[in-house]
């Protein structure tokens, strides 16, 4: 089994899961606490990244979407990158494929891209993200623009 099947049925018990909890407690309180869980969960990688990398720059951070494992799970294009701006354009990413096909673009959004934010920030405050389209909400593309404010 391939890993890009192993993370479809992955996330598709996800979705399942997330489906149930939706009839039981709400949609809007699910996709609530699936984005409290996304933002602890990236606080974490943001700490495990910078362990491993072992500095807190953004040249350091940038490096992360140079790593083949990033790389594997998406198709990006890099549009600028700079010692204070990197901006990627992903057209093409393997969480997205896994949850719009079940019409849960908002479940993946929450469980996938919400983090985002805070992933940068919590690496170092001085990364921002400036993004205003993403695959899992039905746009042609994701258009991260990571900015360097120190």
């Amino acid at each position: 089994m391939t890993y890009r099947r192993f993370a479809a049925i992955r996330h598709r018990s996800f979705i399942r899961f997330a489906r149930f909890l939706q009839k039981e407690i709400g949609e809007e309180r699910v996709i609530e606490l699936i984005k409290k869980e996304t933002e602890q969960r990236l606080n974490a990688q943001a700490k495990r990244d910078l362990e491993r990398l072992g500095k807190s720059d953004f040249k350091s951070y940038i490096s992360i979407f140079r790593d083949p494992d990033m790389l594997s799970s998406l198709t990006m294009e890099i549009i600028e990158d700079s010692d204070t701006v990197f901006e990627i354009r992903i057209t093409d990413c393997m969480a997205a494929e896994s949850y719009l096909p079940h019409k849960a673009g908002d479940i993946g959004y929450a469980a996938v891209c919400w983090g985002d934010y805070n992933w940068g920030t919590d690496f170092n405050p001085k990364i921002k993200l400036i993004r205003d389209k993403t695959l899992m909400q039905g746009h042609d593309c994701c258009n991260h623009k990571y900015i360097w404010t120190g």
